[in-house]
Formats: C-alpha cells, sequence, structure tokens
C-alpha cells in the first residue's frame, strides 16, 4: 500500500460491542488513502480477536497488541506506528459521520497543523449537537491571542470568550485531524496515566502554527455506562502526573499572562472536583464515611488547592458544578457526599433518556 494519507487511531479495550460500528465509520469514508491501526491494550474479551480478524480481510487495518498501560499508552503506540499524513485519533466506542472526510479534507491544507469540528453526543435515547453555533462554517485561530484562548480554555474549560468554546471539546484528541510531521516536530505525546488528554492537548495548542475549526458535527460521541466517571480508587495519587505536568507547562512557557494562571486555578478546581466524584463521596467507594472524609480533609490542604479555591471565580461555572466546588471550599463533606448521591441518579437518568 501506497504511503496512506489518514492514520485512524483506535484504542481498544474491552470495546467487542462497539467495535463494528467504530470500524465500518472509517471503512465507509470517501476515500481510499487510508490506514487503520487498532492498539489493543490488553483487552480481557475478543475485541483483539475481532481486530484480527478484520486486518486479515483489508492489508489497510493493523492491530498492534501491548501490555494494558491504559488509553493515552496506547495512543502514543498508535502514533509511533502511523505512517499517515494526518493522524485521527478515534475512541473505540464512537463512531465518524460518514462525511467527515469529503467534507474535511478541501481545509487539510499543507499550513494546518490541527482541523478540529464539532461533535454530536450520542445517548441511549438522544442526540444533542455540539457545535459553536458561531454563524460561520470555518474558524481559524492563528494569531497568538487566538491560540491562547484555547490554551485558557484547557485550563477553565469555561473560560469566556467571544465563542463559547466549551460547547466544543477542545481538550481532547478525538474529533481532530493533526498533522504528523507536527506531531513528531513537536514531540508531541500523550502522559501514560490518567488525565492524559489536556496535557497534551495543552501543549499542542501552543505548538500549532494555524488551526481550523470546522462548525459541523462529524464526531459521534457514545455516552452510556461505562463513559460515567467510575470509582476510582486514590484519585488524587492516579491523576497528579497530569496536574504536575499543567503546572509545570503553565510556569514555564505561560507565566506572563494574567489569564493564564488565573484559569489554572480553575484547573485545580476541576481536578479535585474528579476526586471528590471518583474517590471521595462515589457511591462505590468501600470505606467508611469517617474514613472518606479524613482523607479528603487531608488532601485538601496537599499542593495548591486551598489558595486555588479560594482564588477560582466560581461564578463562570454551571449551576451544579459550583455547588460542589462551594462545598468543597467549605469543607462540607457531609453536603458533598449527598449531593454526589444525587447526580449519580441524576446522570443515569440523563445518560438513558
Amino acid at each position: 500500500m501506497e504511503q496512506p494519507f489518514v492514520s485512524f487511531i483506535v484504542p481498544v479495550y474491552k470495546a467487542e460491542k462497539f467495535l463494528e460500528r467504530c470500524m465500518q465509520s472509517i471503512a465507509r469514508q470517501k476515500f481510499q488513502e487510508w490506514e487503520l491501526i487498532f492498539v489493543d491494550d490488553e483487552s480481557p474479551d475478543k475485541s483483539g480477536m475481532i481486530c484480527e480478524e478484520w486486518a486479515r480481510q483489508d492489508a489497510r487495518i493493523k492491530v498492534i497488541h501491548r501490555k494494558n498501560g491504559g488509553q493515552g499508552a496506547a495512543r502514543n503506540t498508535g502514533a509511533r506506528a502511523a505512517k499517515g499524513e494526518w493522524l485521527m485519533f478515534v475512541d473505540d466506542d464512537d463512531w465518524l459521520d460518514e462525511n467527515m472526510y469529503a467534507e474535511c479534507a478541501p481545509y487539510l491544507e499543507d499550513d494546518i497543523d490541527i482541523l478540529a469540528f464539532g461533535r454530536c453526543d450520542v445517548y441511549e435515547r438522544a442526540i444533542r449537537p455540539r457545535y459553536l453555533n458561531a454563524g460561520r462554517t470555518v474558524l481559524s485561530f492563528e494569531t497568538a491571542d487566538e491560540k491562547r484562548a484555547l490554551q485558557i480554555n484547557m485550563l477553565n474549560f469555561f473560560s469566556s470568550y467571544k465563542y463559547a468554546l466549551n460547547k466544543v471539546l477542545f481538550a481532547v484528541p478525538w474529533g481532530k485531524f493533526i498533522k504528523r510531521s507536527f506531531w513528531l516536530a513537536n514531540e508531541l505525546a500523550f502522559i501514560e496515566g490518567y488525565g492524559e488528554d489536556r496535557p497534551c492537548m495543552l501543549k499542542a495548542y501552543g505548538c500549532a502554527g494555524k488551526i481550523l475549526y470546522l462548525d459541523k458535527c462529524y464526531y459521534n460521541y457514545y455516552i452510556h455506562e461505562s463513559t460515567m466517571r467510575k470509582y476510582l480508587n486514590k484519585a488524587y495519587e492516579k491523576y497528579d502526573m497530569s496536574l504536575k505536568y499543567i503546572h509545570e507547562y503553565v510556569r514555564t512557557n505561560l507565566s506572563d499572562s494574567r489569564e493564564c494562571i488565573e484559569a489554572l486555578y480553575h484547573t485545580d478546581v476541576a481536578y479535585f472536583s474528579y476526586y471528590v466524584l471518583q474517590d471521595y463521596c462515589h457511591r462505590l467507594n468501600p470505606q467508611s464515611y469517617l474514613q472518606r472524609k479524613e482523607r479528603f480533609q487531608h488532601d485538601s490542604k496537599r499542593d495548591t488547592f486551598e489558595d486555588s479555591f479560594k482564588k477560582a471565580d466560581l461564578s463562570c461555572l454551571p449551576f451544579r458544578r459550583r455547588l460542589l466546588a462551594v462545598l468543597i471550599r467549605s469543607k462540607s463533606f457531609l453536603l458533598m457526599d449527598v449531593m454526589c448521591k444525587v447526580n449519580d441518579i441524576y446522570n443515569k437518568i440523563m445518560y438513558n433518556k
């Protein structure tokens, strides 16, 4: 096969129910010069075997089996093996609109490093388009201020800008064409731990020369029970590498920006909120109430969290996120615990609408 134009990289783990839809959405794109790299992250189900069967039928499909290391490690493995001019990361339970490539191809020019587009959040009984609705089909981010706005959005998802950037997940690698030469030249990679997306994309937007955004939905993000925040024992430690990378990047590259420093407070707020939702107050946490409360009180005093919760302007957050942040700031563990239980019921209802 000649050098592919696009390398689709799909990390695979416990996805046997979803892989057919994902693979077919790539195969049905209106061009032939692609390769599909499945990275089997030691999946315990039949996912690896399914991928191998497809690879025997189509030479453009490759399968890499690796020891389990998480999604970031699997994406890095796929990116290293890729040969295409452009990279596109796709999660194993998601799928692409059949017109994605045909309508994006005219914009994949030499001076573009990243081309992003909107998505649809797909629930069991509803589909919700997520795009900027900016009044223009194509938006360009190429000045220092425009790219800085994307980086601020990485740090504070609800930061204000002339477009509501939080409608589009700029912080994730999927839903984007990323030029492979740009990826390699800037030594981009995912950290191999939890929270792998944001550090990588924060650096990518800082390095990029020109970024385009196409205001249409071409990526289908499937929201089901497995995508809900699961119980994560010692979440603080597991997200620590991601948060430390972000702090170091801001300190090294963005310390001259007051907006970035203020947005970093929100990064701390968001990460500690993850710890509350996935660990201290998660319904599956086996520890007693007093044990969970003691861990929360101890961890909330570590690093920069107390300072960040005091300095962050919480008014920009949606109601439920703002309420949780206020409860964390006031150390109201009982109310946090109740809120998280109610939030869990709410999410289950929403995801099954």
